[in-house]
């Protein structure tokens, strides 16, 4: 391969994204990261509720796809290499969303489960003809990373773990 100006150029670029990544491989992404995929993550939410069939309902435990549609969203994110964002149920309602931690705290990602589908418990209906739109996606600080044992999963890993405390160490600096 001869070097020459363009090819430099593209080598240097490559270079620096590593060294960039490296750099922050400790840290914890901006949820600024997040809100630029706003129309991927519709993109791939309208993608699996285009595919819901609602004849198997079964086969979905009562027909919700808030779950696949938070697997979707979860791809589009960690395609992007941002790894600190998992899915997770609410207590009160039976609903999957995201939840995520980054630099400015603890975030919920959702397209709520009004916006498609009617229902509760194991038991939903499809909304149809829904389009969603960038409006549809909550993207919501719910606490400080201070709060972060009061938002953990039991098999967080463990890695992201001593991200989020090396992060609250750095806050108090």
């Amino acid at each position: 391969m001869k070097l020459t100006k363009e090819t430099s150029s593209g080598l240097l670029k490559a270079i620096a994204k590593v060294l960039t990544h490296a750099n922050n491989a400790n840290n914890l992404p901006s949820i600024k990261e997040v809100e630029r995929l706003r129309g991927d993550l519709i993109k791939a939410a309208q993608g699996i509720y285009d595919g819901w069939d609602e004849d198997l309902a079964e086969e979905l435990n009562g027909g919700g796809i808030c779950h696949l549609i938070v697997d979707a969203m979860l791809d589009v994110i960690r395609g992007k290499g941002i790894d600190t964002a998992m899915s997770t149920s609410s207590n009160y309602e039976q609903h999957v969303y995201i939840l995520g931690f980054f630099e400015e705290g603890i975030y919920e990602i959702d397209i709520p489960h009004g916006t498609y589908e009617t229902g509760g418990g194991f038991t939903w209906e499809k909304i149809l003809d829904v389009t969603f739109e960038p409006r549809d996606l909550v993207i919501s600080s719910i606490a400080d990373l201070s709060d972060y044992e009061n938002y953990l999963e039991e098999d967080i890993d463990e890695d992201l773990l001593g991200r989020i405390k090396s992060y609250e160490d750095k806050e108090e600096d």
